[in-house]
C-alpha cells in the first residue's frame, strides 16, 4: 500500500520514475565508500501477500504455492470488556515497548483488566505526557542492558513499583508477575538495530522473567505476520527470537503475528482527502490483507495470555473482515469521504530492472550499509 506523493496526476509518472532513479542513486551511494545515505531515503515499505502457512506450532517459514491469509479474529473470538474486567486484579503485567503504537494499546488493555501495569520506557518524562498511558507505572529502562532489566523486574516482583490504582493498597506487597509482554521494535531496519532491540532486548526480558527473583508466569510476544517469508533482517531476527522462546520452559508463552494495522491506511486517507490519486501496482489486486485495529489486537494478545488453548503457539491474526485487495481498500476510503475515485496504475514490471541493478551493486560493492 503506497501513499501518493504528488497531487497533480500529470506529474505522477515523472515523479515515480524520478523516485526509482533516486532509489538507484541511494543504493550506489550506500555501496561506495565515502558516501552517506540521507536519512529520509528508503523509508517506504511495501506489503506483500504471503503464502501457504506452516503448522500453527511451527517456528519456520514454509515454501508456498497458494495465497494464505491470517486467521480472522471475529468479535466472537475476542473477549468482551465486561468478561475480562478485573481478571488481572492482584497481578502484575510488565509491558516493554509501551510507547509504541501497539504497546500503548496493550498497556491500556492491561490497565482495563485490573493489572498492576508496569510500562518500561526509554524516557519517563516524555512518556508521562502520553495520556494513553495513564494508569500505568512508568519505569525508565534500558532494555538492551540485561542486568538493568533483571534488577527492575526483580523490584517489580517484590512489590516495589506499583501503579497508581495500587499505591494505596495495604496488602499489595505480593503481586506476582503474571505477564511479561514484549512489544519492542527497532526504529530502523538495520541489522545492528533489529538484533539489538527486536531480538536481544526481548531475550533479556525473557531470561529475566524466568529468574527465580521474578518468576513470571507468561511471556507474550508481538511478532509479525511477514516473518513467514523471512527475507529481511528484521524478520530473521524475530524468527530467531521465536525459536528462543519456544526452547525455554520457564514460562508459558504466546507469539502473536498480526497482519497490517489500520494506522498504515490512515496516511493514505489523508492523501485522498487532499485530492491526490491512489497509486496501485498492477491491477490493484496483486496484494491482499485484512488489517486489524490496535484495540482488537491488544485484546487478542491479552486473551492469549490467559487462554490455555492459545498458548505455546504462534498465532497468526488479522481483522474480522475477509482479505481485501489494495484496490478495494482504496475504494472504501474514497467512499468514506464521498470523493470520486482516482487511481494511477504502475506496472509491477517497472521494478524488475531496478531490483536487478540494486542486487548487482550489492554484489559488486559489498558493505554492511548495502546489506542493511
Amino acid at each position: 500500500m503506497i501513499r501518493s506523493a504528488v497531487g497533480n496526476d500529470g506529474r505522477m509518472g515523472a515523479a515515480f520514475v524520478g523516485g526509482v532513479l533516486l532509489l538507484l542513486v541511494a543504493a550506489l551511494a550506500i555501496a561506495v565508500e565515502g558516501f552517506t545515505l540521507p536519512q529520509p531515503l528508503l523509508r517506504r515499505r511495501l506489503s506483500f501477500s504471503l503464502s501457504t502457512p506452516p503448522p500453527t506450532t511451527s517456528l519456520g517459514a514454509t515454501p508456498s504455492s497458494k495465497p494464505y491469509y491470517a486467521d480472522f479474529a471475529p468479535p466472537t473470538t475476542i473477549s468482551e470488556p465486561n468478561t475480562v474486567e478485573g481478571i488481572g486484579r492482584g497481578k502484575t503485567a510488565v509491558v516493554a515497548g509501551a510507547t509504541g503504537y501497539i504497546g500503548r494499546a496493550v498497556a491500556r488493555e492491561c490497565v482495563s483488566r485490573g493489572y498492576n501495569t508496569i510500562a518500561l520506557v526509554r524516557d519517563v518524562d516524555k512518556a508521562s505526557l502520553d495520556k494513553l498511558l495513564d494508569g500505568t507505572k512508568l519505569l525508565q529502562c534500558d532494555v538492551t542492558n540485561a542486568e538493568e532489566v533483571l534488577r527492575l523486574l526483580s523490584e517489580v516482583a517484590s512489590g516495589k513499583h506499583l501503579a497508581r490504582s495500587y499505591e494505596q493498597c495495604g496488602d499489595c506487597h505480593d503481586l506476582p508477575v503474571d505477564i511479561v509482554a514484549s512489544c519492542l521494535a527497532a526504529k530502523s531496519g538495520t541489522e545492528k538495530s533489529v538484533y539489538e532491540i527486536d531480538y536481544q532486548a526481548s531475550v533479556n526480558l525473557l531470561e529475566a522473567g524466568s529468574e527465580s527473583s521474578v518468576n513470571a508466569r507468561h511471556y507474550l510476544l508481538l511478532s509479525a505476520f511477514c516473518c513467514r517469508n523471512p527475507l529481511l533482517k528484521l524478520q530473521q531476527a524475530k524468527l530467531k527470537l521465536e525459536a528462543k522462546i519456544a526452547e525455554q520452559s520457564g514460562m508459558t508463552y504466546s507469539i502473536v503475528r498480526p497482519t497490517a494495522f489500520f494506522k498504515s491506511v490512515s496516511g493514505q486517507l489523508e492523501s485522498i482527502i487532499e485530492g491526490n490519486s491512489y497509486v496501485l501496482f498492477g491491477d490493484g489486486t496483486v496484494t491482499h490483507c485484512n488489517p486489524i485495529a490496535e484495540e482488537d489486537l491488544a485484546t487478542y494478545m491479552l486473551d492469549s495470555a490467559v487462554n490455555e488453548s492459545m498458548q505455546g503457539r504462534i498465532l497468526n491474526v488479522g481483522g474480522p473482515d475477509g482479505p481485501l485487495s489494495n484496490k478495494r481498500l482504496a475504494e472504501m476510503m474514497f467512499e468514506s469521504v464521498s470523493l470520486p475515485q482516482k487511481f494511477v496504475y504502475i506496472p509491477t514490471s517497472v521494478f524488475d530492472f531496478s531490483i536487478s541493478l540494486i542486487e548487482w551493486i550489492a554484489r559488486t560493492f559489498p558493505s554492511q550499509k548495502m546489506e542493511d
